[in-house]
């Protein structure tokens, strides 16, 4: 089972810290008002905050696998509740590579496959297994086309 990236971490991490300072903000105003109450939801949000950052997110990273098969994709991920999801590449229709600003800086790509009635993401992924993926699909679609013809 390969894992993706480790940069996902800090990605997620960057995004969580980036996310909790406008709340922390807020609670800065609340402050102003109440000192106590202020003071008290600072510190349940930083312990929330930190708790996500150095817990949760090891587990998540941990968590998420995904391995290639001769004729289909199986992905794994989940922390609480675990899931397991086989894609057959004669069912995939197509696929998309893209990155956010986020994930160019650390070199990273998402790839969505969409099936039948359903999207699959794979967020976070070294460009080079992004690129394995893609092409795998793209081979099993072009031997499909020469049986058919």
């Amino acid at each position: 089972m390969k894992k993706i990236s480790f940069k996902s971490k800090y990605i997620r991490r960057v995004r969580a810290v980036a996310l909790s300072l406008p709340i922390l903000f807020v609670f800065g105003a609340v402050s102003a008002f109440s000192l106590a109450f202020g003071a008290l939801l600072t510190v349940i949000a930083v312990t929330i905050l930190s708790v996500y950052v150095y817990f949760y997110v090891p587990l998540l990273y941990n968590s998420f696998g995904y391995e290639l098969g001769e004729d289909e994709i199986v992905i794994k991920r989940g922390v609480l509740f675990e899931q397991s999801i086989k894609a057959r590449f004669s069912k995939i229709q197509y696929y998309e590579l893209s990155s956010t600003p986020l994930q160019s800086i650390f070199k990273l790509k998402s790839i969505r496959i969409y099936l039948c009635g359903s999207v699959i993401i794979m967020p976070h992924m070294n460009y080079i297994d992004a690129k394995a993926i893609a092409e795998a699909i793209q081979h099993h679609k072009e031997k499909i086309r020469d049986t058919t013809t």
